[in-house]
């Protein structure tokens, strides 16, 4: 069973539409959902524009968290558009706000940590996206910067960014892809070094990355420009959009893999199917 947007699918012959329900504790707390999660207990939760929800698949009940209805939070901005499971029932939150919400699931605990801010440099804002790695590193890209933070050693580094960061993503042990308002990046962890990687078309903002489990293919989407894949063995690039294939829209939100392999892609007018064996 998939997540998207708040539209849960199973093999596209049924799905159950979710929504807010008004002065219902028991619901989705917010129709704007920004970022979707399953936890290690098969739980999901959304982050949201008014808070973040919890559903819990086999009590089919919500929990909610720091939105106007729960009045729990800790200021006065209530919109998430990322979350990550750093350990079982612990889940890391980040929005328009500077620093990141942690939420013990099992306990109902909830704590906010701020950032600590260099003499002469701006606190981060707009945590779009938090990545726990192999490593066991947690990453989180901001406004300003990309932070990454081990618990073994209690140390945090800082890497500056030409541009916001949009998402985070493994593409092998020792690098990251890091999208960004206006283009795509390679992280590499041993060097300490990001640079730009190349591709042969604009691509603008970069909402989504995905890489295939074997870690042979990635698939970026990107607002107004598309799709590109790109092998990892070769660097071949290739890129799709609504004047090559049937991409009912240029503007791609999500990307979420498929048991056999395709690529279902969320975008502002619906859902697509991409079939790689068939480049359709």
């Amino acid at each position: 069973r998939g997540w998207a947007g708040g539209l849960g699918y199973g093999q596209y012959k049924e799905f159950e539409w979710i929504k807010h329900s008004n002065n219902n504790d028991n619901s989705l707390v917010d129709n704007r959902i920004n970022c979707i999660i399953e936890d290690s207990y098969g739980d999901i939760w959304f982050a949201t524009s008014n808070g973040i929800s919890c559903y819990n698949i086999k009590d089919k009940t919500w929990k909610n968290y720091f939105s106007l209805y729960t009045k729990d939070s800790y200021n006065d901005n209530h919109i998430f558009t990322s979350l990550c499971e750093y350990k079982p029932g612990m889940i890391l939150a980040g929005g328009y706000m500077s620093g990141i919400y942690e939420i013990n699931k099992n306990t109902g605990k909830t704590n906010y940590f701020t950032q600590s801010i260099n003499k002469g440099k701006n606190p981060d804002k707009y945590i779009r996206s938090i990545l726990k790695d192999s490593d066991g590193i947690v990453w989180r890209g901001g406004f300003y910067s990309l932070r990454s933070y081990t618990d073994v050693t209690n140390r945090t580094k800082t890497f500056t960014t030409t541009y916001p960061i949009t998402c985070i993503k493994e593409k092998d042990y020792n690098t990251l892809w890091i999208g960004t308002i206006n283009g795509l990046f390679i992280l590499d962890k041993k060097k300490n070094r990001m640079e730009e990687f190349k591709l042969p078309f604009q691509s603008g903002c970069i909402n989504s990355i995905y890489q295939t489990e074997d870690g042979e293919m990635a698939y970026i989407g990107t607002y107004g420009n598309g799709l590109f894949s790109i092998n990892n063995k070769t660097n071949e690039t290739k890129l799709y959009n609504t004047d090559n294939c049937g991409l009912i829209t240029n503007n791609i939100y999500s990307l979420i893999p498929t048991a056999n392999g395709d690529v279902i892609i969320g975008t502002e007018n619906g859902l697509s199917l991409f079939e790689p064996d068939k480049e359709v």
